[in-house]
Order: C-alpha cells, then structure tokens, then sequence
C-alpha cells in the first residue's frame, strides 16, 4: 500500500514538474528569451502540444458561445 501511494505521488510530482516547465517555457518563448532554435526537439514537441490544447479549448469556448448566443436570439 505504502509502495502504490509513493508511485502515485512520484507521477504527481512529475507530472507538476513537467507542466511547469512547459509553461516556464512557453513564457520565456513568447517574451523571446529563447529562440526556436535553442529549443530542444522535445521541448519544442512539448510546446506544440500546449498551443493545441490552448486551441481546443478555445474553440470549444467559441461553440459553446455561439451556441449560447444563438439561443438568446430565439428569444
């Protein structure tokens, strides 16, 4: 029992660890204090998963938007 719980803290921690970085980066990026080419392959690959998970969930906003805006009309 004590193994599972520290396994599952570790993927925690992990996981924190790498969203952190993945925003740290991002930042950094986007205030152009990295280059794309001082990016590694993995941390650019890391980047591209983010700003298409920012995209998603924004067009999952714009839908649900529209969709609300459209049943005001009705109205």
């Amino acid at each position: 029992m004590e193994k599972s719980k520290n396994f599952k803290r570790n993927i925690t921690m992990k996981s924190y660890y790498n969203q952190s970085k993945i925003l740290e980066l991002k930042t950094k990026y986007e205030n152009n204090e990295l280059l794309e080419k001082d990016l590694s392959d993995e941390d650019m690959q890391l980047l591209i998963e983010l700003y298409n998970k920012e995209l998603d969930e924004l067009n999952r906003e714009i839908v649900t938007k529209k969709i609300h805006i459209s049943q005001m009309l009705k109205l």
